[in-house]
């Protein structure tokens, strides 16, 4: 299966400042296929985003980047600044935090603590993941920060810094007020750094049953119980939200992350996140373009002791296209010429581009397969009469 794949190269005259374009033609392996129409799906969720994390892609996006009020699943941005005070430190699974009279005083899904006693932060953190405890969130807030408004500031700027532009934390526990805000697409930025940033906290989230106080509570994520690869994150619910859950699955080496919120009763919730998830993994597969240090092609070299350099991928090179179908591909790679030695192996000499139907769909870094040494003077004497003449 080949497919002719277009080197455009972008000559930048210094003084004119003008851009000239060629084009070269080379020979790449890649995926020859036909036409097809995305698969799609409907919802009664207010918000849905769906994204497969190997590829990054988002499969369906509903209001998306819509406000709406994340209500326990802020227990995630909560849970996400606790495993970074465990990861550097600051406190481990044996501190005890202070339990205090507004954390005792917390309505909603509770582990029941008791005020005035000290609970070590391994329990809490079972308590906010598993029974999302709103006392649980309190006490850690209150332990790391002194007081949950200022767990609330560092909620905000770790949000600032994993790119959640659309949210506003204001309490640890998602409690209701009108300006504690976030989107879809942020809840999903979150969820890929939990489970990236912390790959030995997460499987906390997988945890079906947390006993404290000798009273047993269920996790409240209705996935975990269902044969669909879930293994984390968190639910949520307020007569403001409605009924929502930020969910991973993981089948084989794909991984899903999906945001659903807005439903009207636990029931719908449950139905509607099974649904979405099957679809997504029955609808669509991944496909990989270029293994890590595959050979994709060659470009020309000026002043090189040898005249080609060949290309390789920096990275996995993997697409998410609509099950059993073949989508019809272009690509070419984009580089500034002309490419001058000398060059080092690993050097990123331009961005393979691929596109369907017009409309771009990937861009990965390709990275020199070789080192090509400078030519000696009667090689760059040579070039600088070919170029003249």
């Amino acid at each position: 299966m080949n497919m002719i794949i277009k080197h455009v190269a972008y000559l930048c005259h210094i003084l004119l400042l003008m851009i000239v374009f060629c084009s070269i033609i080379a020979n790449i392996q890649t995926v020859n296929a036909q036409t097809v129409n995305y698969p799609q799906i409907t919802t009664s969720a207010k918000q849905l985003l769906l994204i497969d994390l190997n590829t990054r892609t988002a499969l369906v996006a509903k209001a998306a980047n819509e406000r709406m009020y994340p209500a326990s699943m802020t227990k995630v941005m909560t849970a996400y600044l606790v495993f970074e005070h465990l990861k550097t430190g600051f406190i481990d699974m044996d501190s005890k935090f202070n339990v205090s009279y507004k954390a005792q005083q917390m309505g909603g899904s509770r582990m029941f603590l008791e005020y005035g006693t000290q609970v070590t932060v391994r329990d809490l953190l079972y308590g906010l993941i598993v029974q999302s405890g709103n006392d649980a969130a309190v006490v850690l807030a209150e332990g790391i920060a002194g007081s949950e408004d200022e767990f609330a500031k560092l909620m905000n700027s770790k949000a600032k810094e994993l790119g959640m532009a659309n949210s506003n934390f204001l309490n640890s526990s998602g409690w209701p007020d009108e300006n504690h805000y976030v989107t879809a697409f942020d809840l999903a930025i979150l969820a890929k750094h939990i489970i990236e940033d912390f790959p030995d906290f997460y499987p906390l989230y997988s945890e079906r049953t947390f006993t404290y106080n000798n009273i047993k509570q269920n996790n409240r994520n209705p996935l975990l119980w269902q044969d669909l690869g879930v293994d984390g994150l968190k639910t949520g619910f307020t007569d403001a939200s409605g009924y929502g859950l930020l969910a991973s699955a993981k089948e084989g080496e794909r991984r899903m992350i999906m945001v659903i919120n807005g439903m009207e009763s636990k029931r719908v919730r449950s139905r509607e996140s099974n649904r979405v998830l099957r679809w997504a993994f029955t609808a669509w597969d991944n496909i990989r373009l270029y293994n890590a240090g595959q050979a994709i092609g060659r470009l020309p070299v000026a002043l090189g002791a040898t005249e080609m350099v060949t290309l390789h991928a920096s990275q996995h090179i993997d697409l998410t296209v609509p099950a059993r179908k073949s989508p019809q591909l272009k690509g070419y790679i984009e580089y500034k010429a002309p490419l001058i030695a000398p060059i080092a192996k690993g050097d990123v000499l331009g961005v393979l581009v691929v596109r369907e139907n017009d409309k771009e769909i990937l861009r990965s870094p390709v990275v020199a397969g070789q080192h090509i040494e400078e030519t000696g003077f009667f090689g760059r004497l040579s070039y600088n009469i070919r170029n003249i003449f």
